[in-house]
């Protein structure tokens, strides 16, 4: 007896298994093929990869479930600079670097707008009139990450305080594993990723990630949901 359901649970996981990989019902192909093994499996390999619906899996970084959320479409246009080049540019040229330093105080809405408009003019003589600029409309320097960590944390107690320290650490996992990996993740290449501390306040300590592609998630922990144009 325990032969038989050892072999219906290994059967049952390996279809599983196949079913996700093939965009089809994990849950239930594990119950198919734990009743009828060789078939369940047979059957399953030979129908194939059913066509995109729209839902992909998700797997959290440090448990064991999974979840099932729609796709994140675009909610707005790819930059209209080349990122590879204002990245390179960033790193290697003084004078933007400089600038990048100058700006970084500002939050890196400023270092972003300093990007557009200087792969769009592309004349360096106009970059410190238009860092002085972007830093004369800004409301001031912000604070900095762990500035910002230590009141997100100070303003709570209890339950909640562990829930938000939990919080921060799986959104950092997710920045570290998407860096780690030359800024991508699960194959998506990504333009940038950053705790978010934004105006929207459910969304505060979740991990905001822009694709390459123009599409904006907010990861909160394993699980990731479109993030709204307005933060």
């Amino acid at each position: 007896m325990i032969v038989i359901v050892i072999i219906m649970v290994v059967f049952g996981t390996i279809g599983a298994i196949m079913a996700a990989n093939r965009n089809r019902s994990a849950f239930g192909w594990f119950i198919v093929c734990a009743l009828f093994p060789l078939l369940g499996i047979i059957i399953l390999a030979a129908v194939g990869k059913a066509q995109s619906d729209g839902i992909r899996v998700i797997y959290r970084e440090h448990h064991d479930d999974a979840r099932y959320l729609p796709e994140a479409e675009p909610i707005r246009s790819r930059p209209e600079y080349d990122l590879d080049k204002w990245n390179a540019l960033a790193e290697f040229d003084p004078d933007i670097r400089a600038a990048c330093e100058k700006l970084k105080p500002y939050g890196a809405s400023a270092t972003k707008r300093f990007a557009s408009a200087y792969m769009a003019l592309g004349d360096k003589t106009m970059i410190a009139s238009m860092v002085d600029r972007i830093i004369e409309q800004s409301t001031g320097p912000v604070k900095s990450t762990e500035e910002v960590k230590a009141s997100f944390l100070a303003e709570v107690a209890g339950h909640e305080f562990e829930r938000r320290s939990e919080l921060l650490r799986t959104s950092e996992a997710i920045i570290e594993k998407i860096r780690s990996e030359g800024m991508a993740l699960y194959d998506d290449a990504v333009a940038a990723c950053e705790l978010y501390f934004g105006p929207l306040e459910e969304y505060h300590g979740q991990a905001l990630v822009e694709y390459r592609d123009g599409r904006r998630e907010f990861w909160n922990g394993g699980v990731a949901s479109r993030a709204p144009s307005d933060a």
